[in-house]
């Protein structure tokens, strides 16, 4: 018997959506990179009249760096796209300088406004917490064992997502970069759950490095439920014991694994690895890293509202008619 292929029937629909999105467009994406720096704000300072005048504006640089990223160009390359998208020139040493300058703040802010913009269009979700490591080409010296080390620095992005099931979106709702040695945990309530409107009554899934009693607290505090994977041989507080009997293993095994899906597109284009020397411009790398993951799911959460009205519309032949006499 000839072999089949599994789960051929759902793969159909990704495709459609994929490319109807055109989420791979140039000029799309460039023009979109312009509105969310418009929309948010220049996150360059103006000076004063000294100096020479820039040949882009504030709003194209930034948006250029978002192309570099989401595109995953070299300094030169993006130095070759430039003039076709603003039949103006800019040298790769100063994209670079205006890569340095943007903030991963920035960066962040935006991607919590998209990840806003994409929950509000969808009633249903689960959110999701974990992290990744990226490496770098640089080494540090460290103290191991009392003798002095070398090892390769690396950095850690964490991620908070929200899964949307009815139409298999995962939306980043926070991020946030390290140093690759930091604990999962203090990063997850200090800065994922915070800055961000999250929706309360929704499950929450992480594993066992963020089951603490400060990560339930904050959880709780938020109005979500905490569903993490409980530590074996630790002394449990009253709150943990609750934690643990609400835990539910099977809801955790039908989600918590989604997240990779967004490692695992990030590790094909880039085998997450960084190529910028400054630290700052690891972090702002990225914090675009997950901006660019955003604007592809965006493009596609916009492609399947309107698949979905259309498709409302040319099965209710009443209610379209009515429309179209008004």
């Amino acid at each position: 018997m000839p072999l089949k292929y599994p789960n051929k029937r759902k793969r159909n629909g990704y495709w459609k959506i994929y490319d109807r999105a055109r989420i791979k467009d140039f000029r799309k994406v460039w023009e979109f990179a312009k509105q969310i720096v418009e929309e948010q704000g220049t996150p360059y300072k103006k000076k004063d009249n000294r100096g020479r005048k820039p040949n882009l504006t504030y709003v194209e640089n930034a948006a250029i760096c978002i192309i570099l990223v989401c595109f995953d160009l070299s300094l030169r390359d993006t130095e070759g796209e430039i003039p076709l998208l603003t039949n103006r020139a800019l040298d790769h040493s100063n994209i670079d300088r205006w890569f340095e300058k943007l903030d991963d703040d920035y960066v962040y802010e935006a991607v919590r406004k998209l990840g806003t913009k994409m929950e509000s269009m969808f009633n249903d979700g689960c959110y999701i917490a974990d992290s990744t490591e990226y490496t770098t080409t640089r080494y540090y010296e460290l103290i191991d064992g009392g003798k002095r080390a070398i090892e390769l620095l690396t950095l850690k992005m964490h991620i908070l997502i929200c899964y949307i099931a009815s139409i298999g979106l995962l939306v980043v709702r926070n991020c946030f970069a390290s140093h690759g040695d930091a604990h999962d945990s203090p990063i997850f309530r200090n800065y994922l759950l915070e800055d961000v409107d999250l929706q309360s009554g929704r499950m929450i899934h992480a594993d066992c490095a963020y089951f603490a009693i400060e990560n339930i607290r904050k959880c709780k505090q938020l109005g979500l439920k905490p569903n993490f994977v409980p530590k074996e041989n630790i002394e449990h507080s009253l709150t943990l014991k609750i934690a643990i009997k609400e835990y539910d293993n099977k809801a955790r095994k039908k989600n918590r694994g989604l997240i990779e899906g967004f490692f695992g597109g990030t590790t094909t284009e880039t085998d997450n690895k960084i190529r910028f020397v400054k630290d700052r411009c690891r972090k702002t790398y990225l914090a675009l890293v997950a901006l660019k993951h955003q604007i592809r799911t965006y493009f596609r959460a916009l492609e399947i509202k309107a698949l979905r009205f259309l498709y409302y519309f040319a099965t209710t032949p009443i209610i379209l008619g009515k429309y179209l006499q008004d």
